[in-house]
């Protein structure tokens, strides 16, 4: 487990990246709540929650972006090491450095894309929303582009030679060391 005063030395990115994963698997723990919740009642009285998928939908598609940029801190991105394995240090870094360049510029060209998504959804006189609690769809829009953000600042600050704080393994690897992959 990691202590205050590390976490305290840690570079901002990296304080943001695990920040904002924790907040996710938050949301995530709520959508499993409703889930539970709603199956239970189901089977219990034969009255889900209603609209329940759409609360899962929204909190999912918000939980999976909120841990872009704690995969990129952590390199956890899908990768080939197979090839890479059997190339020098200096090489595998030099390619690790050109890989957080694509993936700030992949973040950069999704946060462009969702951004305009974002105010067609917003800026209409037609707003979409879901079908049954009536949520608007622009909702789950301003908590993904801080995701995306958030990513494509990681991945810039390591493709400018930002790197974690020393220290993290598969055990601290995840908020408040709660073990790795």
């Amino acid at each position: 487990m990691v202590s205050d005063q590390g976490a305290r030395r840690r570079p901002l990115p990296e304080r943001a990246a695990r920040l904002w994963a924790l907040a996710g698997g938050v949301v995530l723990v709520a959508v499993m709540a409703v889930t539970g919740t709603s199956i239970v009642l189901d089977l219990a009285i034969r009255r889900p929650i209603t609209g329940d998928f759409e609360l899962t939908q929204l909190g999912c598609a918000i939980a999976v972006f909120a841990f872009l940029p704690f995969a990129q801190l952590m390199r956890a991105h899908v990768s080939v090491d197979l090839f890479i394995q059997a190339l020098r240090p200096g090489v595998q870094r030099g390619l690790d450095r050109v890989v957080d360049v694509l993936m700030a510029g992949f973040a950069l060209l999704l946060l462009w894309r969702m951004s305009l998504g974002f105010l067609g959804y917003y800026a209409t006189d037609y707003p979409e929303v879901t079908p049954i609690l009536q949520i608007p769809v622009w909702w789950a829009f301003p908590p993904i582009l801080v995701s995306l953000a958030l990513w494509a600042a990681v991945a810039g600050w390591m493709a400018a030679g930002g790197r974690p704080a020393a220290g993290i393994d598969d055990e601290a690897a995840m908020p408040g060391g709660a073990g790795g992959h």
